[in-house]
C-alpha cells in the first residue's frame, strides 16, 4: 500500500478505537500497516486485509 492509504486506514482504526498501529517500509517502496492484536502483531498490505483484522477484532 502507498502512504497515502496507510494514513487513511490509520484514521479508520483510530476511529475505531484502534491506536496501537506500526508502519514498516517494503523494499518495493510500499508500506505495510501493523496492527497490535492481543499479544502480537498483524502485518497487513492491503485494504482488504486491514478490514479482515477490523471485523475480527469487533467480533470477537
Amino acid at each position: 500500500m502507498k502512504v497515502a492509504e496507510f494514513v487513511n486506514l490509520q484514521q479508520v482504526l483510530s476511529y475505531n478505537g484502534i491506536h496501537d498501529v506500526e508502519a514498516r517500509e517494503l523494499p518495493t517502496g510500499g508500506v505495510q500497516l501493523g496492527i497490535h492484536v492481543k499479544r502480537h502483531i498483524e502485518w497487513v498490505s492491503t485494504r482488504d486485509e486491514v478490514f479482515d483484522i477490523l471485523d475480527a477484532i469487533e467480533g470477537g
